[in-house]
This record gives C-alpha cells, structure tokens and sequence, in this order.
C-alpha cells in the first residue's frame, strides 16, 4: 500500500516549552509537557508527506504518479493517474535522474497538471549526463501545467535537455524559468502567467517556435549567452526593451 505520510522525525518536532531552574511548576506540569510534545509529533506525522518515486518501469512495474512524486525512470502520464485527475496542493512533478541512468523523458500525453497557485509544476532536481527530456505529446496535442506558483523550474544548466509541446499557462509567478546549456524549447506557449512567461539564462538556449502571450510582466526575460530565436511574443504587460535580449 502507498504511504502517504512518514513518522515525525525529533528535528521535525517544535520545543513547546522551556523550564528554568528554579522557577516553580504547578504539579503534572512534566507530564502535560510530555503529552503536549506527543501530540505535537503525530500532527507532524500527518502533516509531512513522504512523497514517492514513480515511472513506467520501476523494478518491472509501472508506478503512477502522484502529486509530488519523483520521477526517476520514463514516464507517459495516463488519463487515470492521479497527478493528472487531483489539482495538486504543491508541487506536481518533480525529477531526479538516478545516478546510473543518463536522462527520463517525461511524457505528458497531452494531459494537464494543474496546480492550486503554489509550488512548480515540473521541477527538475537532477537531469542525467545528458538531460531531461519534457514532452507535452505527440499529433499536434499539447500537454499543459496550469495554476502552480511556477509552472517549470530548470536551473542547474545541463539538466534539461528538450521541452517541447507544452503549453505553461496561469501560474502565479514566472511560467518556465530554465537556465541551459545546450537547451532546446520547441513548440512551447507561455500565457497568462502573472510574472514572466519565459525565463532563460546560461550558455546556450535555442528558443523555436516559442510563443509567449498575456503574461503579467515581461514575455521573454532573456540572459542567455547564445541560440537560435524563434519567438512570437505579444500583449504581455512590460516591455525588455534595451534590456538583455528581452522581448515583449
């Protein structure tokens, strides 16, 4: 059976109380104490969860994804995973390449995560010697990550690799934030978000048939050394003019 939540750990626990020397306590104080601390480790095991790795092939068998889990070996998100019908209280995906392994491919199928205007909704922590691969579906169907805090997150610069088909809408803050070397967005949409639609930096970012609309700052926030542009960007609040390589 999946485990939700994990026992409370002692540094998970808040001191409740401290004693002086010397200072009087009425009797069954320590008790109370203990009891109090007690009870404050079981609201700290139900409110800790212990999130789960999922694929497609993990020791034989498909694991689904749940809102939060890891993603540590490919994965083609079905109609009935629960990361796709549950609106995610936190984070949606994240993903870790394991050592021994070169990259995943996250396929979203052309289904939607959606979030509740808090966490990332595909946070990549580890992408492999050769990076991550998220790809929203194939046939001219998009996947979407909707309504996180932030809709993708890539910083360390060789863990994504490709991002492609997606479409990144309604987060509250920035919709993709990657730092790359030798990335490749393809066939991307940012919309709606309320900062940045896009945001790059690093060595090299290749930007095809980007389009990135409605966002409540700038459409392209652009620190990236170098890569191929291809990017349609319109109605978005703020203007980069003469800064970096922004676009509106």
């Amino acid at each position: 059976m999946r485990a939700f939540f994990r026992p409370a750990d002692k540094e998970d626990v808040v001191t409740v109380a401290s004693v002086h020397p010397g200072v009087c306590r009425p009797r069954g104080f320590r008790r109370a104490l203990i009891a109090t601390a007690g009870m404050a480790s079981w609201l700290v095991a139900f409110a800790v969860p212990a999130f789960a790795d999922c694929g497609d092939a993990i020791e034989g068998e498909r694991v689904a994804c749940h809102c939060g889990d890891v993603v540590v070996a490919d994965v083609r998100l079905q109609p009935g995973d629960p990361v796709v019908i549950d609106r995610c209280p936190a984070d949606g995906l994240l993903v870790r390449v394991p050592a021994q392994s070169r990259s995943v491919v996250v396929d979203l199928n052309g289904q939607e995560i959606r979030g509740s205007g808090v966490g990332t909704g595909i946070r990549i922590l580890s992408g492999g010697s050769e990076g991550a691969e998220i790809v929203g579906g194939v046939g001219g169907v998009a996947g979407v990550v909707s309504g996180f805090g932030e809709g993708i997150r890539s910083t360390r610069p060789d863990d994504l690799r490709l991002l492609t088909n997606v479409v990144v809408r309604d987060s509250r803050d920035t919709g993709v934030v990657l730092r790359g070397n030798r990335a490749a967005l393809e066939s991307v949409r940012v919309e709606g978000n309320g900062g940045d639609g896009l945001r790059t930096s690093g060595r090299s970012v290749d930007l095809i048939g980007v389009e990135a609309e409605d966002n409540g700052e700038r459409g392209l926030r652009d620190r990236s050394r170098a890569g191929e542009r291809d990017v349609t960007s319109q109605r978005n609040r703020v203007s980069d003019a003469g800064r970096g390589r922004g676009t509106q």
